[in-house]
């Protein structure tokens, strides 16, 4: 679920200083943290909104040009978030653990996990391929 920390009161594109709009104003910072939760930290260090749809600690995180955010967890899953933190899709191809996350300008995702893979995922969450040479 998204909670806006009382920062802006429902969280959506029409809240104003510390806002949830749609393009997040540079240095907007992401966060992962052991309890399973990705934070929005505006660029005056105050949290935007909180992410909480993992099922284990997020392990990393990482955005896009367009404001969307991805992020990996010990529960083997990617979940794309839009800006405003709600989830877009969850992938959950991987075995074990996903430790990185990386996104390329034409919005491709790649995901390494400790099960020695990585996967590459389309932006609508789609697997295009899966390395195994690890």
């Amino acid at each position: 679920g998204v909670d806006c920390g009382g920062t802006c009161e429902p969280c959506d594109s029409t809240c104003s200083g510390d806002n949830c709009s749609d393009i997040p104003p540079p240095g907007t910072v992401y966060t992962a943290s052991q309890t399973g939760e990705v934070h929005r930290i505006s660029p005056q260090g105050n949290r935007v909104w909180r992410y909480d749809g993992h099922d284990g600690p997020v392990l990393d995180v990482a955005s896009d040009e367009d404001g969307f955010i991805y992020s990996v967890s010990s529960d083997g899953s990617l979940h794309k978030l839009n800006p405003s933190g709600d989830r877009v899709f969850s992938y959950n191809m991987h075995d074990e653990s996903v430790t990185s996350v990386a996104v390329d300008g034409d919005g491709l995702i790649y995901t390494a996990s400790a099960d020695n893979t990585v996967h590459k995922v389309t932006s609508d969450g789609d697997r295009l391929w899966t390395y195994d040479g690890h």
